[in-house]
């Protein structure tokens, strides 16, 4: 397959459908010499993660699909997509067609048309976080997953097949992964170490910051900085939001400068007592946020997407996770942090782990 002027065409096409996959998609284009096009669905177009990433002249083409705004819209609307799909496809011609969630119908979509279209096209699933390394669901939970997939393949069509994991669906030829050694899934290939730690992407970084009114240069100072979770994880992780704003006032009082990139889905305005830390804005994604800080700064967490990628970013010595006892996610993460010889401790020895 030629271009017109004689070469092997090559032209990648990214199917976005969350932040990750989107800064994922920025960063592999910013290190191609080749065509780049992404696909958004279920990403709010105003948010200047978006507008950064499909105005900044990262991608040939950036098509953001539409949004059902009421349930009796969706089969109308993923209609709609699919043929925006197809018709992109047919356009462009991609070679390969990244994919960060095959659970995802209009993720499968994309793939099955490729693959239904074109000679040479490689489906390539790239690292969700830990759900490529684990699922924590239990026995009844992958029952009813099961069963979802059965019902989306009667509803979508015969070409949807539920992947028994994240990434392992047919139409998959590859699996781009941060630690691959720990993945059993099938082609499995490194995902490049310095993805995210190249000049291009840190002025992403900073672009993305800048569009959401936010100065990087306020993080000088920070010396710890919490990954906060969904607030309906405060009492599995620290015991409770109460015991939490205590550890963090008593960090505070023993010298520590801190900041809280809270949950994305925090509510908005929502600052935890007046407690005496910067906050960051929840819309500026974790892994962004990596790339602004100073080299002294900590990063605390509970056990994430983000703190892998904390550790990819930053190196395990400046990243310490907070562990759950007793739990089936931390037992099946186990492997994954041995792995990453990340530093672990649990809530309440964190204060004397810090010193």
């Amino acid at each position: 397959m030629f271009n017109s002027e004689g070469n092997l065409h090559t032209h990648w096409l990214f199917i976005a459908s969350t932040p990750r996959h989107l800064y994922q998609a920025v960063a592999l284009s910013l290190q191609g010499n080749h065509p780049c096009s992404v696909v958004l669905f279920d990403l709010d177009e105003n948010s200047p993660l978006v507008s950064e990433a499909t105005t900044g002249h990262y991608f040939d083409n950036a098509t953001i699909l539409t949004r059902p705004r009421k349930s009796h819209q969706r089969r109308t609307i993923f209609a709609q997509q699919q043929a925006q799909i197809c018709e992109l496809i047919r356009k462009i011609k991609p070679t390969r067609v990244y994919v960060g969630n095959d659970f995802q119908p209009l993720s499968q979509w994309a793939l099955h048309y490729a693959k239904q279209q074109l000679v040479r096209v490689d489906g390539i699933y790239l690292d969700e976080g830990t759900g490529t390394y684990v699922t924590g669901y239990s026995a009844t939970k992958r029952i009813g997953k099961s069963l979802e997939g059965c019902l989306k393949r009667l509803s979508y069509g015969t070409w949807y097949r539920r992947p028994k994991k994240i990434g392992l669906s047919k139409y998959v030829d590859e699996r781009w992964v941060d630690l691959p050694k720990l993945d059993t899934g099938r082609n499995v290939k490194q995902l490049d170490q310095n993805l995210f730690s190249t000049d291009e992407f840190e002025k992403f970084a900073t672009n993305v910051a800048t569009r959401i009114g936010y100065n990087s240069d306020l993080l000088e100072d920070i010396k710890l900085l919490f990954i906060v979770p969904h607030l309906s994880m405060m009492r599995r992780l620290y015991g409770g939001l109460d015991q939490f704003q205590t550890m963090i006032r008593a960090l505070h009082s023993s010298g520590y400068n801190i900041a809280l990139k809270m949950h994305p889905r925090t509510p908005d305005g929502l600052e935890l007592d007046d407690l005496p830390v910067h906050y960051l804005p929840p819309a500026l994604p974790a892994e962004l946020v990596f790339m602004l800080l100073p080299q002294s700064t900590l990063v605390i967490g509970s056990l994430s997407s983000a703190m892998i990628s904390a550790i990819g970013i930053l190196g395990s010595a400046r990243v310490v996770s907070i562990d759950v006892k007793d739990s089936a996610f931390s037992r099946q993460m186990q492997p994954v942090l041995r792995y990453l010889d990340a530093n672990v401790v649990v809530f309440d020895e964190l204060r004397d782990q810090l010193g």
